[in-house]
């Protein structure tokens, strides 16, 4: 799994979202969401996020004001089930199925 110090690290050489996903196998909103977390990225949509996170409004409120799917808020805002690098039992299980499938074919 790989931590938000390599995906800044790619993001510097790259200057490219879309370049450092590839590179670093995690998704375009990952990417984003963590550069965003660091200040190194700031899109009109991020700001208008932030600022309406400041004035304590949730997800849900934010998304109906700007007229946006709550996914695209939450894209924006720091992970609530805990740090980036953390790979669950569900995720290591999946993975693991993956594998296994990817070997039968």
């Amino acid at each position: 799994m790989i931590d938000s110090k390599s995906i800044i690290n790619w993001y510097s050489k790259t200057q490219s979202i879309k370049k450092t996903s590839k590179k670093t196998g995690v998704s375009e909103q990952s990417v984003r969401r963590t550069l965003v977390l660091a200040g190194l990225y700031s899109s009109p949509m991020s700001e208008k996020i932030f600022e309406l996170t400041q004035q304590n409004l949730t997800p849900p409120e934010i998304a109906t004001q700007l007229n946006i799917q709550v996914k695209t808020v939450q894209g924006y805002l720091p992970y609530q089930r805990g740090p980036y690098n953390e790979v669950t039992i569900n995720a290591k299980n999946i993975a693991k199925w993956r594998k296994k499938r990817k070997n039968i074919e």
